[in-house]
């Protein structure tokens, strides 16, 4: 277990650091959409141009914002898988690419998230009731969205740079639990090992193993951890 607790370690020191970073990020976000809301409310198509013009540029600062922090944690990483399977890793592409590729991912997944929001309450809500259901939305996005944000993208970051580690390397991936208290889902994956860069642990459809009472629907093929949301699995190397 000396791996897993490292990992631990490394998550929960970068955890603050990803949820100061996702905060700026999402108070800016919080402020432009309320300002253009008191602006545009009034005229629906005004406001809805706003927003594909003001998300259509986001990404760019998202990138701006995080980049630094997700280089220093992909070393940070790339060290520890290294340390795991007794070698020196001082410099690897494929890990820089990878964060380059995950955070054009990630910039693309939170505007989706936050377009999609905002759409869904302008087309479901009556329209006296809509600067009061947005205002509402964004304050709720600004007391628990970075947190969220922290949790699940250092998880899901860690064991994508040690996938691309230990693929570029030529080493096995090997499914690890936090231990007997995670679900039956990921219980059933302890100690799965893979090897080729297209090979998966779980294929996309239903998955129910042995002990768990109903199917999870899986969206996707799953390459690396994690599983589902709350999953803290990782994937390490032999």
């Amino acid at each position: 277990r000396t791996a897993v607790n490292s990992r631990n370690r490394i998550i929960q020191r970068y955890m603050p650091l990803f949820a100061e970073t996702a905060g700026r990020i999402v108070d800016r976000e919080v402020g432009a959409v309320k300002r253009a809301a008191k602006k545009h409310l009034r005229n629906m198509n005004s406001f809805v141009k706003w927003l594909d013009e003001y998300y259509g540029d986001l990404p760019t600062e998202i990138r701006k914002t995080f980049l630094g922090l997700l280089m220093t944690y992909a070393e940070t990483v790339r060290e520890q898988v290294g340390s795991e399977i007794a070698l020196t890793i001082d410099s690897m592409p494929a890990v820089d690419k990878f964060v380059n590729d995950y955070l054009d991912r990630y910039s693309q997944r939170h505007v989706s998230s936050s377009l999609g929001q905002l759409k869904a309450i302008i087309q479901e809500t009556d329209f006296d009731q809509q600067f009061d259901a947005i205002d509402q939305r964004v304050n709720e996005w600004q007391d628990t969205r970075s947190g969220k944000i922290a949790h699940r993208e250092t998880n899901q970051l860690m064991n994508g740079i040690a996938a691309a580690a230990l693929i570029s390397m030529g080493y096995k991936r090997v499914w690890r639990t936090q231990g007997p208290s995670s679900c039956p889902y990921c219980q059933a994956l302890e100690g799965k090992t893979v090897m080729g860069a297209d090979e998966v642990f779980v294929q996309q459809g239903d998955f129910k193993p042995e002990g768990a009472e109903t199917p999870m629907a899986i969206y996707g093929m799953r390459k690396q951890p994690p599983l589902h949301q709350g999953c803290d699995c990782f994937l390490m190397g032999v």
